[in-house]
């Protein structure tokens, strides 16, 4: 274990994911569509509630305070001023970044394997997004930055 890795607590596996599920059932009746292509439902799903346990997880490490609620429903960051973005690519994920994410944001990479949560590194969104990074041909087209190209957590 490291300093940027947390197991996470059974009470808090279900905290975040009860919160993942509320977002989704919100973004529903709101009727919100995914901004970034539209995979299928089930991945709407997982990507709520693993998203939501990787801003807990990231919280917790950093000492900051966590709130269920998504960015579209607030004014600041997913886990204080930060964006948190979770992948269960682990080790190897990429930070994925979207076209109007905001160039001035700060972008947390969190990895997982529940329950094992690890902060990657971070980078400020106009700083990496690329033309080498950029995957236009996906479903959902993205800026895929390496982790080697992001600062380390203890530069944060």
């Amino acid at each position: 274990m490291n300093d940027w890795q947390i197991t996470l607590t059974f009470k808090e596996l279900e905290l975040a994911g009860c919160a993942g599920l509320r977002r989704r059932l919100r973004a529903m009746e709101k009727g919100r569509v995914y901004k970034n292509g539209r995979p299928d439902d089930d991945v709407l799903y997982k990507n709520d509630i693993e998203g939501a346990l990787g801003e807990l997880a990231a919280a917790l490490v950093l000492g900051l305070p966590w709130e269920e609620t998504t960015g579209l429903d607030k004014d600041t960051g997913d886990v204080g001023q930060f964006q948190v973005r979770s992948t269960d690519w682990d080790p190897n994920g990429s930070l994925m970044l979207y076209k109007d994410d905001k160039p001035d944001d700060i972008f947390i990479l969190v990895t997982h394997k529940i329950p094992v949560f690890t902060l990657r590194g971070w980078a400020v969104a106009g700083e990496v997004k690329l033309q080498e990074y950029w995957q236009g041909q996906w479903e959902r087209p993205c800026y895929k930055v390496p982790q080697w190209a992001l600062y380390t957590m203890d530069k944060l």
